[in-house]
């Protein structure tokens, strides 16, 4: 758990200063402005960590066998990648064209 304090430090300054989280989303959306946020209560949310303790990316392909494939780590809301997903999904079960 200490390995990663930083990026859960980094969590709490966002809850404790919108202004903090403000000035990271503006690196992809830079009209963004503070009054377009509003206040919520903060989540947990689960990471994934890897056999070494390294933190791992969301939606982890697992293939075992030509028949089975494993989404794993496709956190909420996955509904707005889910069309990525889908197309992620079929190219690993069809192959390349």
């Amino acid at each position: 758990m200490l390995k990663h304090w930083r990026f859960g430090l980094k969590e709490y300054m966002h809850s404790l200063f919108p202004s903090s989280q403000l000035a990271e989303l503006q690196r992809w959306i830079p009209e963004l402005r503070l009054e377009h946020m509003q206040p919520r209560k903060p989540g947990v949310r689960a990471m994934p960590i890897g056999p070494k303790g390294e933190l791992l990316e969301d939606f982890i392909f697992d293939q075992p066998s030509r028949n089975f494939l494993n989404v794993r780590s496709a956190p909420s809301p996955a509904a707005t990648s889910c069309l990525a997903i889908a197309e992620a999904i079929v190219a690993r079960v069809l192959g390349p064209n």
